[in-house]
């Protein structure tokens, strides 16, 4: 009765971060197109955070999430005329995705 060697470390590639193709505005708020991570068998996107700022990106002035996954989704807090950036990160059940590039919503 004994303990077996160690096996081989194996790296573990980190999930890609979603693209937001555009932002545009719209009723209820700005449509978020995105191009999605390609996930491994087995991992599921739950659901997108997005962060809002008003200053293209500087300063992060708000914070939720939605439970839509397809493109586009349509995220809330900001107003037409108003100069909104958006960016999003896909959510699995391991974590969370890093941050994709910012972009500012348009008509």
């Amino acid at each position: 009765t004994g303990t077996s060697a160690w096996s081989n470390w194996k790296k573990v590639t980190p999930i890609a971060t979603p693209v937001l193709n555009s932002a545009k505005y719209t009723d209820g708020g700005v449509n978020l197109f995105f191009t999605a991570p390609a996930m491994a068998t087995g991992t599921t996107i739950r659901y997108f955070r997005y962060q809002l700022s008003f200053d293209g990106g500087l300063t992060m002035n708000y914070d939720s999430y939605s439970q839509d996954v397809d493109s586009p989704f349509v995220a809330g807090g900001c107003q037409v005329g108003q100069a909104c950036t958006y960016r999003i990160a896909a959510v699995v059940d391991a974590g969370v995705t890093a941050w994709s590039n910012w972009k500012t919503a348009t008509l």
